[in-house]
């Protein structure tokens, strides 16, 4: 919740609702989430492809956020199929939604990371 509510206050408004937030964070402790490792951004090297997850407009037309999260393993694996490996995401921005998407896709398919674009230093979630 701590968390939520972290990335609600620093994103003044933006990014998600914060009871969406809340919903993730519920969903991914229910689901065994232990933690998630953050990778630098600078770790990211030429042959890597990093790519965004998160959404943008209206909070309320993502209805339900873990199902998102669980379909995007069916269009990650169309994606590499047709176009190139994705190392990682990358949190489009900071907010309840969309600084917690990235987490929750990570979790439901753990072959990526997620990269802590805010230049601080890499560490565990």
């Amino acid at each position: 919740m701590d968390l939520a509510l972290g990335l609600g206050v620093s994103a003044a408004g933006g990014g998600g609702s914060f009871i969406q937030g809340i919903e993730i964070i519920n969903e991914i402790i229910n689901d065994d989430f232990t933690e998630i490792e953050l990778q630098n951004i600078q770790s990211i090297s030429e042959n890597d492809f990093a790519v965004v997850a998160g959404g943008i407009g209206k909070p309320d037309a993502l209805s339900k956020p873990i199902e998102f999260a669980e379909r995007m393993s069916v269009v990650l694996q169309q994606y590499e199929e047709n176009y190139t490996k994705i190392s990682g995401f990358a949190p489009i921005e900071v907010g309840p939604i969309n600084g917690l998407l990235p987490i929750a896709i990570a979790h439901k398919n753990p072959n990526y990371c997620v990269y802590d674009c805010d230049g601080g230093t890499a560490r565990s979630l």
